[in-house]
C-alpha cells in the first residue's frame, strides 16, 4: 500500500531530521556557528520535505474508503503516529538546547564586543604621537 510505504519514508525523513539536529546542537556547542547555519539551511531543507511528505499521506488518508481500512492499516498507522511523535518531541528538545546554547553564545559575543569598545573609547583621550622624550 502507498500509505505505508510513504509513512515508513517518512520517519525515515524525520531520523535524518534528528541527526542533523544533533549534529547542530554539536557545531553550536562547539561555537562552530558557520557549520551550524549551513546545517541549519540543510535541516530546513529537509523539514519542508517532511511537510510535503505528511501532506501527502493525509491526503491519501482522506481518500481512503471503508473496505481499504484494516485493523492491519490502522495498526501501522498508530505505529507511524508514535514514531513521530517520539521523534519530533526529541527534535524539539534538541532545538531548545541548540537556542540555548546560541543564547549564551550571543551574550558572550555581545560581552567581548563591549570590553573591546570600551578599551577603545579609553584609549582615545591618549594621543601617543605627541609624547615628548
Amino acid at each position: 500500500m502507498n500509505i505505508l510505504k510513504r509513512t515508513q519514508e517518512h520517519i525515515t525523513l524525520l531520523n535524518k531530521a534528528l541527526a542533523l539536529t544533533q549534529e547542530i546542537a554539536v557545531k553550536t556547542k562547539e561555537s562552530d556557528l558557520e557549520n551550524v547555519v549551513d546545517l541549519s539551511e540543510n535541516r530546513e531543507r529537509l523539514v519542508q520535505l517532511i511537510f510535503h511528505l505528511f501532506n501527502q499521506i493525509d491526503r491519501e488518508l482522506n481518500l481512503l474508503t471503508a473496505e481499504e481500512i484494516t485493523p492491519a492499516l490502522v495498526n501501522s498507522l498508530k505505529v507511524w503516529q508514535e514514531q513521530m511523535n517520539i521523534l519530533v518531541d526529541t527534535i524539539n528538545q534538541l532545538d531548545q538546547e541548540v537556542i540555548e546554547a546560541l543564547e549564551t553564545n550571543k551574550e558572550q559575543t555581545t560581552g567581548e564586543i563591549a570590553q573591546i569598545f570600551q578599551a577603545k573609547e579609553n584609549l582615545k583621550g591618549y594621543n601617543l604621537n605627541n609624547v615628548k622624550r
